[in-house]
This record gives C-alpha cells, structure tokens and sequence, in this order.
C-alpha cells in the first residue's frame, strides 16, 4: 500500500506541475532517448501516468529530429548509446537555435564524477541514474523546470512556483 499512496502523491505533484505550467501555452511533450525500451516503458508508464505525453526515440538520430520537430518541454537523454553517445548529443542540441533551451535530464547507469561533471558542463539541467526512481524522476522534471515545491499538510497537496529550490 505505500507504493500506492507514493504513486497518488506522485500524480498529484505532477497535475500541480502541469497546472502551474498554463497548460494551454505549454507543450506537455516530453522525449526520451534511450536505446533501452525498458527504460522507455518505465519512463513513459510515469510521465502519462502524471499527464505529460511522453515521445520514444531509440537512438541520438531520432531523438535530435523528434527534439527539433517537437520541441518538447523536456529530454531525458542516456549517456551510453549506440552511434552517438548522450554527451555529443547534448552538445549538438545545445548549439541548436530550435532546441538550445529545452531542459535536458542526462540519465545514465554509469555514475561516476567525470560523466556528471561533463553532463553538466555541456548543459544538462540536471542527472539521474539507473535504476531510476519515480519519485527521483518527478524532483529532477521539477527542478529542471526551475520550479520550487512547497507542500501544504492542511491540504496534502504541493504546490508548484517559479524561483530557485
């Protein structure tokens, strides 16, 4: 049953997310690039579950076209991949006019200081490792957002602003 409730608390976080965003203006879109379709199942299991609309790309390839022709909210981008890893990726779409502000999440199972320092120093918005957590995913959106979370015990609910954490 915690699982349960973490996973209401979960959806309930992000609904406050998307609310706080004006949907109306803002696309719900978020991709994922990853060679791994379990992580994409994983992944995409989460975002829709929250209310965003996740878009797959399987390889660096595809994920730079999806990210220019959608021009999504947020990538999810692996660091190891074949052809191209994640880091030439992510320098690519930050020296993109089209794509150069999307907030990149890098996502890798390979932890270590050098990867996290580079991810960042490239423009990553923030880094999360595998296995990921749902609750981990949600903080790392959130954060990459730029949003701070303040929860309210009278309601149970959190509540979305924009600023720094």
């Amino acid at each position: 049953m915690p699982e349960l409730k973490n996973n209401i608390d979960n959806q309930n976080i992000a609904q406050q997310l998307l609310s706080s965003l004006g949907r109306s203006s803002i696309s719900k879109d978020v991709l994922i690039i990853d060679d791994d379709k379990w992580i994409h199942r994983i992944v995409s299991s989460c975002l829709k579950g929250w209310g965003f609309n996740p878009i797959s790309a399987y390889d660096p390839v595809d994920g730079l076209a999806q990210a220019i022709q959608n021009k999504p909210l947020i990538i999810i981008l692996d660091i190891l991949m074949p052809m191209m890893n994640g880091d030439v990726l992510l320098k690519v779409l930050k020296k993109l006019d089209n794509t150069n502000q999307i907030p990149t999440i890098i996502m890798s199972g390979a932890i270590s200081r050098e990867i996290f320092g580079v991810a960042l120093r490239d423009g990553a918005s923030a880094f999360i490792s595998k296995p990921i957590s749902q609750e981990k995913l949600l903080e790392k959106i959130k954060e990459s957002l730029g949003l701070s979370v303040t929860y309210d015990p009278s309601v149970g609910k959190a509540f979305f602003t924009a600023g720094e954490n």
